[in-house]
């Protein structure tokens, strides 16, 4: 009696490690879909409160690193950044400039284009809302 409960302990341990190592693939799976599809360079041009806007091009690298340029038109400022990026919920974008610890967030709202949001992916409201967008650029 006690070796068929110990088998059967042991059958049921087995099938819930196989079953949470599929669930483990499945969710790297997703995740790496998710980031394949981010790939690319996105542009456009940002609202400014002191010139025209700040024409700006972000590229998302497939080594979860990311390449942000900002130039404010009508002015000599350029701005150059790079990093770590993180996506949370196959959603958020959370881009991370080690140098200043500074944060950035951009929301994935199809397969070409991403809006700048706040630290809880909440998006601009209004008229203005298109303004915020960055396209993805064709390869």
């Amino acid at each position: 009696m006690n070796k068929n409960i110990m088998l059967l302990a042991m059958g049921i341990a087995a099938l819930a490690v196989g079953c949470n190592g599929n669930k483990t693939n499945n969710t790297n799976t997703a995740d790496t879909t998710a980031v394949n599809t981010l790939l690319g360079t996105y542009e456009g041009t940002l609202p400014a409160a002191d010139c025209p806007g700040i024409n700006t091009s972000l590229t998302i690298n497939a080594d979860s690193t990311y390449d942000l340029t900002s130039h404010y038109i009508d002015q000599k400022d350029t701005i150059r950044e790079n990093g770590v990026y993180h996506l949370h919920n196959g959603k958020l974008i959370e881009l991370v400039t080690p140098s200043s610890g500074d944060k950035n967030y951009y929301k994935v709202m199809n397969d070409s284009t991403l809006i700048m949001t706040d630290d809880k992916g909440e998006e601009p409201t209004g008229e203005l809302r298109q303004n915020y967008q960055l396209h993805k650029k064709a390869q």
